[in-house]
């Protein structure tokens, strides 16, 4: 992974005042957009379902020892999705993350008024649509997918 990459946030979770999860959604103006949580502990997948913002994903390496819980309405009312994956080792994480820094991975995003909902439907089932992903918007909300899509290569 690039070694000369700065912290972007760093919490000091002995801070009784504030839950790291507040300070993770003021810094983010919401929550997160995706967490990867290693670690084999039930409070660290509890915490990092918690720092999603609505439609965000969770994906959990680590096994914990234990039942985890989440919060149903924050899954079905927010559309958190939470992704199991058995990566292998932390050395294969490491390897797919630095795949990811040498930017190997290449986001296919566009971004598309709601109004043109139906007419990228069409698209999709006559097998028309392309690849990668499109994000509907409202009129006058920016998304940054395209400016996120062309940082990415």
């Amino acid at each position: 992974v690039e070694r000369n990459y700065k912290p972007y946030l760093t919490i000091d979770t002995t801070n009784p005042d504030k839950l790291p999860i507040d300070h993770v959604h003021e810094a983010t103006n919401g929550g997160v957009h995706a967490a990867i949580c290693t670690a084999p502990s039930t409070a660290a997948i509890e915490q990092a379902f918690e720092m999603l913002r609505p439609t965000a994903t969770l994906v959990v390496v680590g096994i914990p020892p234990a039942v985890f819980e989440l919060s149903a309405p924050s899954l079905v009312m927010d559309g958190r999705v939470v992704r199991g994956s058995l990566v292998g080792t932390r050395q294969d994480l490491r390897e797919a993350l630095a795949f990811a820094a040498e930017g190997k991975v290449r986001c296919c995003i566009q971004e598309r008024p709601l109004a043109d909902a139906m007419e990228v439907l069409k698209q999709m089932r006559d097998g028309e649509a392309g690849e990668g992903r499109v994000v509907f918007t409202l009129d006058g909300h920016d998304t940054g997918a395209d400016a996120d899509a062309d940082a990415n290569g």
